[in-house]
């Protein structure tokens, strides 16, 4: 899996921090910097990338994996191939201000201080790779939401690495509990809506860019506390504001609006959860920790916040495919930015969790399109608590 570290640029450029943690109460990843590598060798050969200009997308428009992050226009990525030391060193310039960064590469990286504004990012040692022919480092830059990358395909077997620029296209939760009881199903939702296989069935991924996402918490979680079908999604620490739209069309019939409190304990804030029914008979789906819900979600719960959230019944009102859900997510307080999703499958014809406390919770990852189910899958950080019937 590559590794993954981001971090907010405005006012922490020349901040010696070698590690930015991101917390959650069902996991975490800390990646710790490795000790920088001899500076008087001689490099063997320099490749360089930029990233050219973009717009962002209109918010009246849904975008999709072709929509460009603006003011990155002179960014800039090169990379050194050292034979000395055995390693790449990376140094992208022309970064801009308000942006959070993501390195990731083929072979294990660690990202170290730079000078001058710059971000310096190093593969120390290629013994471990020595069957591969090239690696690959992208700098993901993400902001409010939307995504671009500059990458750089360093060449192991030539003493001249040639540059390749590729644009891709495209705290965890509490300790509520979490549980969803089958759902009878709907007017309307019957066999005939659904597909003979339901991989890349969901053509709309529920953000407008998926490589915002820096960890992915899978279905099917055996934690202390409980038992959880759904997954989450992470993204960087502040990224709160994201609009979240639907995947597919479907019909909000339960939810809740709910106190949750912080990893830390001293908060209580306002999350929503909703569920929701598609057409095709046995298929939901939920979101959790969603923080502002549109105005006409909000109004279909009363004015005082539960207990916990388990979900009462609401609505049921419809939505479509592509339809905006909510603009803030998370815990606004301490900037934990995250939100529960998860697919059950109540007719099981998709691999579903085994214990019957899941719910009929599914492996949603080959739900959406190859690329984005990989994306998600490389993401996930622990494997070790999991229901092995989830996603085998």
């Amino acid at each position: 899996m590559p590794i993954r570290i981001s971090g907010r640029l405005a006012r922490r450029l020349f901040a010696v921090l070698l590690a930015l943690t991101l917390t959650g109460a069902c996991s975490s990843a800390t990646d710790n910097p490795e000790n920088v590598g001899p500076e008087s060798a001689s490099p063997v050969g320099l490749v360089e990338s930029t990233l050219p200009p973009s717009q962002v997308p209109s918010e009246q428009s849904i975008p999709d994996d072709s929509s460009k992050l603006s003011g990155t226009g002179s960014t800039q990525l090169s990379c050194e191939l050292r034979e000395m030391e055995e390693g790449i060193r990376c140094v992208a310039d022309g970064i801009p201000a308000g942006v959070d960064y993501f390195w990731d590469s083929t072979l294990p990286g660690t990202a170290i201080p730079g000078t001058d504004g710059s971000l310096v990012y190093e593969i120390s040692s290629l013994q471990a790779g020595s069957a591969k022919q090239a690696v690959e480092v992208v700098l993901r830059l993400c902001k409010e939401g939307i995504c671009d990358d500059v990458s750089v395909s360093v060449d192991l077997t030539a003493n001249n690495p040639q540059a390749n620029e590729t644009k891709n296209p495209d705290s965890a939760e509490g300790s509520n509990k979490n549980q969803s009881e089958e759902a009878e199903p709907l007017a309307g939702s019957n066999l005939d809506n659904c597909p003979t296989n339901f991989d890349g069935w969901l053509t709309t991924f529920p953000l407008e860019d998926h490589r915002v996402i820096t960890e992915v918490g899978p279905p099917g979680r055996i934690d202390p506390d409980d038992l959880r079908g759904h997954g989450y999604f992470r993204m960087p620490q502040g990224t709160n504001a994201l609009k979240v739209r639907m995947p597919v069309d479907g019909i909000l019939y339960m939810g809740s609006n709910h106190l949750g409190r912080t990893f830390d304990g001293s908060s209580l804030e306002l999350q929503y959860r909703l569920e929701f029914q598609t057409k095709c008979e046995g298929i939901r789906f939920r979101f959790d920790h969603i923080r502002e819900p549109i105005k006409a979600i909000v109004e279909l719960f009363g004015p005082e916040p539960k207990d916990d959230s388990r979900g009462i019944s609401i609505g049921p009102m419809a939505f479509k495919e592509g339809d905006l859900i909510a603009t803030q997510i998370g815990f606004l307080v301490d900037g934990n930015a995250f939100f529960d999703f998860g697919i059950y499958d109540d007719l099981k014809r998709v691999s579903t969790a085994r214990d019957p406390g899941f719910y009929n919770a599914a492996c949603y990852y080959d739900f959406f399109n190859p690329e984005i189910a990989s994306y998600l899958r490389e993401r996930v950080q622990r494997e070790d608590n999991l229901d092995p019937g989830v996603c085998p």
